[in-house]
């Protein structure tokens, strides 16, 4: 628990800090935090086997997109260890976010601070890891999103589909970046988008189903990979005050956001349009691979906000806001670190540079090792 508690507080003291060089020591220790966890997380095990399984000659018999297929059966043909593609990759996508923070000239370990608990662990150490890529493709690649690039955008963004299908979304992101919208619809549609995610159920039974004709054995398992059943039934929640508390601060801040730099638009209205996918994000499993496209702009956009960290100059309502984001955070991380196995015991890839364990030791040692059920 200390080290994921270690690891977002880091990024909170780091924002106060001036010497450069001890900025960076803490940038690069977050980075092999982040980026080589070993036997924690769950989507290793799939991965570690399926590389280590892959060919050239067998790429389109891989259940991945073919793009991503043919990037690992090419590494490892050369003779490439999994745990060092794995590493490798996931250090270019912590520095396209690093990147993607400048682009917007806010600071980097705010917004590390505010992105670790809600979403930043769960990317990089739970880490679905095709997804994780494709994103840190996208923001790579935020300039031409920003300059209006669209042949180039395009043509990214069918690349990045090739290594995971919901970089399709990023087409919505483009035509939505860059329109105006008045406050007052944008309030209308997050009340709509809140309302049919929170009845998604009896959409999907009684609307969508029934339309296509799908009921049966077929029915419950495109329902079962579709929707969290635990989500919609548990309507309104703590996380669901919290989202609308952060729309209500974004939205009553546009005119800021939106000045703060030529981009301030895009800015805002990505912010906005992850408001209106998050409700359908957490209900739908699809959905919510799309929340990490959109989720760096709104992280931003609070960064914007509070401009310029200062706890003792901040005005009060800027400082009571800021206490609201610091113990969320806090609450965050436990909860999801408690949640079950996959965070707890943590361990590094470079503690066992000397030797490292067998696939069937460290597959099971999360599961019988936690203190947390494995549910």
């Amino acid at each position: 628990m200390f080290v994921y508690y270690f690891s977002v507080l880091s990024c909170f003291f780091a924002t106060f800090l001036k010497d450069k060089k001890i900025k960076t020591f803490i940038l690069i220790g977050l980075a092999l935090f982040l980026c080589a966890g070993y036997m924690c997380g769950t989507d290793w095990r799939n991965y570690e086997y399926a590389y280590n399984h892959s060919s050239l000659a067998t790429v389109d018999q891989e259940l991945f997109e073919l793009g991503y297929s043919y990037l690992q059966a090419i590494f490892h043909t050369i003779g490439i260890d999994f745990w060092l593609f794995h590493i490798v990759f996931k250090f270019l996508v912590f520095s396209s976010l690093c990147y993607f923070v400048r682009v917007f000239k806010q600071d980097v370990f705010l917004f590390w601070f505010l992105f670790l608990p809600d979403m930043g662990l769960y990317l990089f150490i739970d880490c679905p890891f095709r997804n994780l890529l494709a994103a840190g493709g996208f923001f790579w690649a935020i300039k031409f999103l920003l300059n209006r690039n669209a042949v180039f955008f395009f043509a990214i963004t069918v690349l990045l589909a090739q290594i995971h299908s919901s970089a399709y979304f990023l087409v919505i992101v483009y035509l939505f970046s860059n329109i105006f919208v008045k406050s007052k619809y944008f309030i209308i549609l997050f009340v709509l988008s809140n309302i049919l995610a929170y009845r998604l159920d009896l959409i999907v039974d009684y609307i969508l189903f029934p339309l296509l004709g799908i009921d049966g054995y077929l029915g419950e398992r495109v329902r079962t990979y579709f929707i969290q059943d635990e989500v919609w039934n548990s309507s309104v929640n703590l996380g669901t005050i919290y989202r609308i508390i952060c729309f209500i601060i974004v939205l009553y801040n546009r005119k800021q956001i939106e000045s703060s730099s030529v981009y301030g638009r895009y800015i805002f209205n990505l912010a906005i349009l992850f408001f209106m996918i998050y409700p359908f994000g957490m209900s739908m499993k699809m959905i919510q691979r799309f929340l990490f496209y959109t989720m760096p702009f709104f992280i931003v956009s609070i960064e914007i906000i509070f401009h310029d960290i200062k706890l003792l100059s901040m005005s009060l309502h800027k400082r009571l806001l800021f206490m609201i984001f610091f113990f969320w955070g806090m609450l965050v991380v436990y909860k999801n670190v408690t949640h079950d196995y996959r965070y707890i015991p943590y361990t590094n890839y470079f503690e066992y540079i000397g030797g490292h364990p067998s696939y069937s030791y460290r597959s099971s040692y999360n599961i019988q090792n936690s203190p947390y059920d494995a549910n």
